[in-house]
C-alpha cells in the first residue's frame, strides 16, 4: 500500500540495484547451538556494496566492493593471528579470502595490496601447519590425559535405530519375484534399415504398425544423412535406370506420408 501511494504522488528514480545470494539458513529446533545467518551483516554488506559501486561500473561486477572485502578479511585474519584463535576459524577465514580472490579473477593481479594478502595467508598457513605438527609430535599419553573417557556413553552413542528402514527390510522377504526376464523390455522392430550405402531402404513403413513409425523414420533419416550421397553416386550417376528412380520416388512418398503423421504436432 505504501509503495502504491508513493508511486501515485512521486516519480520513479533510477537507483543502483544489486543482487545478493543470501542463502539464509536457520537451525533452531532441538539444536545444540541454535543459529541463523545474521541479517545485520547482510544489511551492512548491501550498504557497502551500493556505496562503493560506481555508476560506470558493469552490472554485477562490483570490483571495488570485492577488493574492499578482501582487505577487510585480511585485516580480520591478521587480528585473529595475534589473538591465537582456533585453527578451524583460521582455516575458514583463509577459505573466504581465497574465494573472494577467485571472484576478482585477473583484475587483482596488478593491485598494490596483493602482496599484503599473500603474506597474511602464508602466515596463517604456516601457523596451521605448525599447530598440526605440534599435535602429531605430542605424546599420546598427554593427549589421553585431556580426555574424559569415563563420561563417554559408548552403548548409547554407537547404537542407532532406523525404525523406517526396519519396515523396509522386512518387506523384502515378502516380495514376489517376477518370472519374466529381468532385462528391460524393448519395442520389437523387425523392419530396421540396414545402414549401408549399397542398399536403398525399402518402403516398409506402410506394412509396420504405428508404434514403429518413429523407429523407421529415425533409421531412414540416419541412412540419408550418412549414405545417400554415396548411394546416388553408385546407382544414379554411373548406372542410372528407371527402376532405381522409381524406387527412390516411392521411398520419398512413403517417408512424406509417415513423417506427416508423426511430425504433425512437432514444430
Amino acid at each position: 500500500m505504501l509503495t502504491g501511494f508513493l508511486r501515485s504522488v512521486g516519480q520513479p528514480h533510477d537507483v543502483t540495484r544489486i543482487q545478493k545470494h543470501t542463502r539464509d539458513e536457520v537451525l533452531w529446533h532441538n539444536a545444540l547451538a541454535p543459529w541463523r545467518r545474521s541479517p545485520r551483516w547482510l544489511l551492512l554488506r548491501v550498504a557497502l556494496q551500493t556505496s562503493l559501486k560506481k555508476k560506470d561500473e558493469d552490472q554485477g561486477r562490483s570490483t571495488h566492493y570485492k577488493m574492499f572485502m578482501v582487505l577487510l578479511f585480511t585485516n580480520v585474519l591478521d587480528r585473529a593471528m595475534r589473538e591465537s584463535i582456533s585453527g578451524e576459524l583460521l582455516f575458514i577465514i583463509t577459505a573466504k579470502i581465497s574465494r573472494r580472490m577467485l571472484k576478482l579473477g585477473s583484475s587483482a593481479d596488478k593491485m598494490p595490496w596483493l602482496d599484503v594478502v599473500k603474506l597474511s595467508m602464508h602466515a596463517a598457513r604456516n601457523e596451521l601447519l605448525k599447530r598440526w605438527n605440534d599435535v602429531q609430535n605430542t605424546p599420546h599419553k598427554k593427549i589421553y590425559e585431556n580426555l574424559d573417557l569415563q563420561s563417554l556413553r559408548q552403548a548409547s552413542d554407537t547404537h542407532l535405530q532406523f525404525r523406517a528402514l526396519c519396515k523396509y527390510l522386512e518387506k523384502i522377504d515378502r516380495r514376489l519375484l517376477n518370472a519374466s526376464d529381468d532385462r528391460p523390455s524393448l519395442p520389437t522392430y523387425e523392419d530396421s534399415i540396414l545402414q549401408e550405402a549399397s542398399t536403398l531402404p525399402t518402403a516398409c513403413a506402410i506394412h509396420t504398425d504405428a508404434g514403429s513409425y518413429n523407429l523407421w523414420l529415425l533409421d531412414l533419416e540416419a541412412w540419408v544423412n550418412d549414405h545417400l550421397q554415396t548411394w546416388i553416386s553408385l546407382n544414379l550417376v554411373h548406372t542410372p535406370s528407371t527402376t532405381t528412380c522409381r524406387n527412390l520416388a516411392t521411398l520419398m512418398s512413403v517417408y512424406f506420408e509417415v513423417a506427416k503423421k508423426v511430425y504433425r504436432d512437432d514444430p
